[in-house]
């Protein structure tokens, strides 16, 4: 008979059942967990691996100790110019995907020292040698004791092309509004703050630092006398109802040194919804040199007018001196006769008459001294010889003409060779070049726009001499009246007085030159005047 307590090796006593039985469970639940682990772990890398390669930024992974690629997605294949075949597996070196190499090595010591950076500027190298500009954001991770990084990459080049751009444009304005002395203001009226261009302090004569910063900061340096009606003209156009009013006004301002200077200042007001002026803004400019220029040429063309009138009573003066000169001569020389016959007793003319025929005599002889006085009263005009370029002198005429060329569409064409100067007194060169043209735009008066033209030509000519040329494109001239257009007081026109080409010819030959004229029908006329050239003096 067998003892029951010989099967005490086989079956485990309740105690030992149960312990073995948990172990059991426990294994079998951390089995479900890590499978339930693996099954997130494989839908967490599904889901990043979804969003990495569906994300409209450029992403790479790659290892941080030689740059090697390990995953890509097609946005960065889009920037950089590869395929996926051709860059995963490659390290930095086989790549040389940065443009600079000093910028990539800088980020690389960012990523080992800090573990990230964030929004850095670098440029990468496209497959075809392109450069693009991008903006770049990277952070460590390690994967199985292997640190990579996951970089974010923008493409800015159009932003940066546009940056480029804007920055080209404003070095072209700047230098631009250099060159024009002109600045560009601002003022905030809610503020009472201008903002100034730079260059607006070297038209105020001021440094950098000297900047006004309010309204009444800039008309403390206008001048007094136009200070104020700047400042109306700035309040009425505050006005809703001066809104599309521009401002457009010229003043003078007054320098620290004292100096005074002339601005040309434009711009307009900006209202809100409710009718408020907010902000004025505009340009202003250095008209300083301008302002001179006109001065100077109404003085040059007042004196034009002047020598004209002088010229004019001249030949007027030296017509009717000739015109009187002989009649009054042959009343002078019969009253003489008649009244030395009556003093003879012979004639039987009365005593009285006799007197009063000597007194007749005495006044024609007196009449024809003070017409013979003004004569030398207006030749004796003041002159002054001096070397001359002669083709200064027509450019001067020309700018004085051109604009009132330009509202009867008159083209002047310009063909100016290089010559040697002339002694000359410039006023009166330039009237015989004021009449020469006047007379040309005349000819031009029924001529279509299309067919009105001058040319104004010089050159140098033979005998140490130097010419103009002044060319029309009217009728022209008959022959039968070719020479008489120089005389005085004879004129085709019904509002001349023939004097104009009379008075061009008497300056031109009393500065030993001459004046000619060659024409054809219906192809123009042409006035050709000659001057001597300047001839040194021996030492």
């Amino acid at each position: 008979m067998t003892d029951p307590r010989s099967n005490n090796e086989w079956s485990a006593s309740p105690e030992t059942s149960t312990d073995s039985n948990w172990e059991i469970s426990r294994f079998q639940a951390e089995i479900a967990e890590l499978r339930r682990t693996v099954a997130a772990l494989r839908k967490s890398e599904d889901q990043f691996a979804k969003a990495f390669h569906s994300s409209a930024d450029a992403l790479i992974i790659s290892r941080l100790s030689d740059g090697a690629v390990m995953e890509v997605n097609q946005s960065y294949l889009q920037i950089v110019g590869y395929e996926a075949a051709e860059i995963v597996g490659k390290d930095r070196r086989t790549l040389q995907l940065a443009a600079d190499t000093a910028v990539r090595d800088k980020l690389i010591q960012l990523l080992i020292h800090d573990g990230s950076y964030r929004d850095e500027e670098m440029q990468l190298r496209q497959r075809s040698g392109a450069i693009r500009d991008a903006r770049i954001s990277a952070e460590t991770f390690d994967i199985a004791g292997e640190v990579r990084v996951l970089a974010r990459i923008r493409d800015i080049t159009a932003q940066k092309e546009a940056e480029r751009a804007l920055r080209a444009s404003d070095e072209r304005l700047r230098m631009a509004l250099a060159a024009a002395r002109m600045g560009i203001w601002e003022w905030d009226i809610p503020s009472d703050q201008v903002i100034w261009s730079l260059e607006v302090a070297a038209i105020l004569g001021l440094t950098e630092g000297e900047l006004v910063s309010s309204l009444q900061g800039f008309l403390d340096r206008i001048h007094p006398d136009d200070r104020g009606p700047i400042g109306r003209r700035i309040v009425e156009l505050m006005q809703p109802e001066k809104a599309d009013t521009p401002y457009d006004v010229e003043h003078r301002i007054v320098w620290p040194s004292g100096e005074i200077r002339w601005v040309a200042s434009k711009g307009s007001m900006v209202f809100d919804s409710a009718g408020r002026a907010i902000r004025m803004l505009g340009t202003v400019m250095d008209a300083t040199e301008r302002k001179q220029a006109e001065e100077q040429a109404q003085q040059y063309l007042t004196d034009l007018w002047r020598m004209a009138r002088i010229r004019t009573a001249d030949q007027t003066a030296s017509s009717l001196a000739h015109e009187l000169n002989q009649p009054l001569t042959a009343i002078a020389l019969q009253a003489g006769i008649v009244s030395s016959l009556a003093s003879a007793g012979d004639g039987g003319v009365s005593p009285d008459l006799a007197v009063a025929l000597r007194e007749i005599a005495e006044q024609a002889q007196r009449g024809g001294a003070i017409i013979r006085a003004l004569r030398d009263f207006v030749k004796r005009g003041i002159t002054s010889r001096e070397p001359v370029q002669l083709n200064d002198v027509v450019r001067e005429v020309v700018r004085l003409i051109e604009a009132w060329a330009r509202q009867h569409q008159v083209s002047i064409l310009l063909s100016l060779r290089e010559l040697p100067k002339i002694n000359a007194d410039r006023i009166q060169i330039a009237q015989v070049v004021m009449n020469l043209l006047q007379n040309a735009l005349e000819a031009l008066r029924d001529r279509t726009a299309a067919g009105r033209r001058i040319e104004v030509s010089t050159r140098s000519a033979a005998q140490q001499a130097v010419e103009v040329i002044i060319h029309d494109s009217g009728p022209g001239i008959p022959p039968e009246i070719r020479e008489r257009v120089f005389e005085r007081f004879y004129t085709t026109k019904d509002d001349g007085i023939g004097l104009g080409l009379a008075i061009a010819r008497s300056i031109v030959e009393s500065h030993g030159g001459e004046l000619r004229l060659d024409s054809t029908f219906d192809e123009g006329t042409t006035f050709i005047f000659r001057l001597p050239i300047a001839v040194a003096e021996s030492p």
